[in-house]
């Protein structure tokens, strides 16, 4: 356990947020994707696993001037500026592949995108608005929810992972079998997720 004192405390110089993580228990965060290059680059990463923290990082908004941080929204990245240069350079290259991928998923994701967030996953869900994934599975665990909140998701692709050059030969030989390449990785992000698939 730690409190938010102490973990101002002891953030890098550099750390511009207090980075945190949700799930339904600390092994499932452990697992998320985009927690692992934090844990490489040092940075300390808050678990939420009770339904209601997520909400109060989100009505706190920061404290002590450090602004709480997501690590599964759609914008996370703590990339320098050459490393966002080549993840830049990567999704120009790839434009046409994520553009396909997005039209096979149709309104199952918001966007299709490159990261660099994490390498030893192929893909990984982050969501794109002020509902996450985490706060769709409470609203919609409550007693007479219609199922109607939902995260706008996003599926995020490895760029450093070996899944990328994978889905490059297939896009340019088999465009059906990219379909269903597409419908697998977003089945493994949802399961990651801690979603049903």
């Amino acid at each position: 356990l730690v409190t938010l004192a102490e973990y101002v405390k002891d953030m890098a110089d550099n750390q511009e947020f207090i980075y945190y993580a949700s799930g339904e228990s600390y092994d499932k965060i452990k697992q998320l994707p985009n927690i692992e290059k934090l844990k490489e680059k040092g940075y300390e990463v808050l678990f939420f696993k009770d339904g209601v923290d997520e909400f109060v990082a989100k009505i706190l908004m920061d404290y002590e001037g450090k602004k709480f941080k997501s690590v599964s929204e759609g914008d996370f990245s703590i990339d320098n500026e050459e490393e966002k240069q080549q993840l830049e350079k990567k999704k120009e290259e790839n434009k046409e592949l994520l553009s396909a991928i997005k039209d096979c998923l149709k309104d199952k994701v918001k966007e299709v995108k490159l990261t660099s967030n994490f390498k030893n996953y192929p893909v990984a869900l982050t969501s794109d608005g002020d509902v996450s994934i985490e706060m769709e599975k409470v609203f919609n665990s409550m007693p007479n929810a219609d199922g109607a909140m939902r995260a706008q998701k996003v599926l995020e692709i490895s760029s450093e992972h070996g899944i990328l050059q994978t889905l490059q030969k297939v896009f340019e030989s088999d465009k059906g079998k990219l379909d269903k390449y597409a419908v697998v990785l977003y089945e493994q992000a949802r399961l990651l997720a801690g979603l049903s698939i």
